[in-house]
């Protein structure tokens, strides 16, 4: 059946429907700053899931913009500076990387590239002030593993919560 949560003004909080303790279907959750929604098929994460920062007083802001398949990242997956500038992107098959992985500062200059092969890392590439710094080659059978997790971090982020003064334990109060 049908789980929602609410707080204590009666705003839907979480709303997810289950088939035999499953999640199905439509949902989302939301807290003081965030507001997630996506598709689930038998527990699963399916398709596009989306979070967006909604601080109030403040224009909404798409934060993550990712595709599953199977819980697994699948396709391109956009990660966006609290701006609304692409922070990472990179593309996903099966919950692995397999194309260019690049991360972006706040003002759209890249600072991190990574050449994909067989889901191994062969090529990476630092910039530092806008200029090449460091270029490293791997060789993709030496297993360097490369952290898909990255995608959803950004400092843009985590800066703007702590200069509003929010911390993890108290979004959800």
């Amino acid at each position: 059946g049908v789980y929602c949560s609410f707080n204590w003004n009666g705003d839907t909080l979480s709303y997810t429907n289950y088939i035999n303790d499953y999640a199905e279907g439509k949902y989302f959750e939301r807290n003081q700053l965030f507001y997630s929604d996506g598709f689930a098929k038998n527990g699963f994460l399916e398709g596009k899931s989306r979070t967006f920062l909604t601080i109030p007083g403040r224009d909404s802001v798409l934060l993550f913009n990712l595709n599953f398949s199977n819980n697994l990242l699948q396709g391109e997956s956009v990660a966006y500076h609290s701006n609304g500038n692409v922070a990472k992107k990179g593309f996903f098959l099966m919950g692995e990387p397999i194309d260019d992985y690049q991360a972006f500062d706040s003002l759209g200059n890249i600072y991190q590239y990574v050449k994909f092969q067989y889901s191994q890392p062969i090529e990476e590439k630092i910039w530092e002030e806008n200029e090449l710094s460091v270029r490293y080659l791997f060789d993709w059978r030496d297993s360097v593993r490369f952290d898909v997790g990255d995608i959803t971090s950004s400092s843009s982020i985590s800066r703007l919560l702590y200069d509003i003064g929010y911390s993890d334990e108290s979004l959800n109060k």
